[in-house]
């Protein structure tokens, strides 16, 4: 589970908000590996592949999917999100 928007970021309303939340790798989201666009579109930056080329893999696949979890009410958040980690600006 990942907050989209901070939790200590968040005032009380919005932490008893389930668009607040979706189900995703929070390390990932948090480190803005990936993010959602205004469109509701996931944009992945690439990970340089380590001992392991399993995870760059799995994030370059997600670019350019939907997320189930951007919705009208949850686009504040993902705004939030963007702004934090600079992708407001266009790609």
């Amino acid at each position: 589970m990942a907050h989209i928007k901070r939790r200590e970021e968040a005032g009380d309303a919005e932490r008893r908000d389930p668009a607040i939340v979706m189900l995703a790798c929070d390390a990932l989201f948090e480190q803005s590996e990936v993010y959602v666009d205004e469109h509701g579109v996931i944009h992945a930056r690439p990970i340089p592949a380590g001992p392991s080329t399993d995870l760059p893999a799995a994030v370059e696949a997600l670019e350019g999917l939907r997320c189930a979890a951007h919705s009208p009410q949850s686009e504040q958040y993902f705004h939030t999100h963007r702004q934090r980690h600079g992708h407001n600006a266009g790609r």
